[in-house]
């Protein structure tokens, strides 16, 4: 079955959400070269996945000990990237809010911001 085929069968199938042709041709390709799997290719440098349990409990354990940690002192002492600990304090651990309050706000300066 050639491309072309596959590709009015899908648009007939799933409309607008059919793949573009170009995909479509390049999958028969493959399988014409006599690929017989269609999950992906394993890729050499593949990034790992830093959402792990372990990485969450020693966030909230540095969050806990000073809840003052900004995103970068985060970085510095764990590593991990600043979108894995931005994902990991809104997604996991539920906070959506950074503590900022300067310890000794004033009603004078709180007035005036």
């Amino acid at each position: 079955m050639d491309a072309k085929t596959i590709h009015e069968e899908l648009i007939a199938a799933l409309g607008p959400n059919a793949p573009l042709y170009r995909i479509v041709a390049g999958w028969t390709q493959r399988f014409h070269e006599g690929r017989e799997d269609v999950n992906d290719d394993l890729r050499s440098g593949r990034p790992v996945s830093e959402l792990t349990d372990e990485n969450v409990e020693m966030i909230r354990q540095i969050i806990n000990n000073d809840p003052h940690s900004t995103y970068d002192e985060i970085t510095a002492e764990t590593f991990l990237s600043y979108g894995t600990i931005e994902r990991i304090i809104n997604d996991c651990l539920k906070m959506t809010h950074c503590c900022r309050v300067p310890p000794c706000l004033t009603s004078f300066i709180y007035d005036v911001h």
